[in-house]
């Protein structure tokens, strides 16, 4: 198969703080890789810095073969990488499914595909996101070492992604095996 991603050497962090210090690795489409370490071992910053939110002090990254580096923030989402961070921001005045389609793109992430993936939210798709975000709010609450509850995965970005798609922790040990983005 033919190489998504690659990171070669990379330091990367906040301002003149180095949070990555020589990261390499490579990707071929339909692979997974799982970032684990605890707190602050800038697994974010990794992804952050792959979506051009942090400062890259040195290294290489490409996508697709081109440069990562030099393409800004907005164009990553262009050339088809995504991220859905483990926020769960959504428009509480919108549908579930108004969410799903609010910033819709071409690319193989259409509602049968986001739904086949995701079948409580097609259950849900005419309901107020609000609610439902209220809902589980208050199951988390009443509840808070349900699993199934905490493991919710925060699809809002999910349709517009072509090529690959950075999953919050909880989410990608649970679907990793599961989701498909070729």
């Amino acid at each position: 198969m033919a190489e998504l991603l690659r990171v070669e050497k990379l330091c990367a962090g906040y301002g003149e703080a180095v949070i990555l210090d020589e990261i390499s690795f490579g990707l071929e489409q339909a692979d997974s890789l799982a970032l684990l370490g605890r707190n602050g071992m800038g697994k974010t910053t990794l992804l952050a810095t792959l979506m051009g939110a942090t400062r890259r002090h040195r290294g290489k990254m490409t996508y697709g073969g081109g440069d990562l580096a030099s393409v800004p923030p907005h164009g990553r989402a262009s050339l088809g990488l995504g991220w859905v961070p483990q926020e769960r921001d959504i428009f509480a005045s919108l549908t579930v499914e108004e969410n799903l389609t609010v910033a819709a793109r071409p690319g193989p992430w259409d509602l049968k595909r986001v739904y086949a993936l995701f079948p409580r939210l097609q259950e849900r798709r005419n309901l107020s996101a609000g609610f439902n975000a209220a809902k589980m709010a208050q199951a988390r609450s009443t509840n808070a070492h349900n699993v199934t509850r905490r493991g919710r995965i925060p699809v809002t970005g999910l349709k517009n992604v072509r090529d690959a798609v950075v999953l919050p922790e909880v989410a990608a040990r649970k679907f990793a095996h599961e989701v498909a983005l070729s």
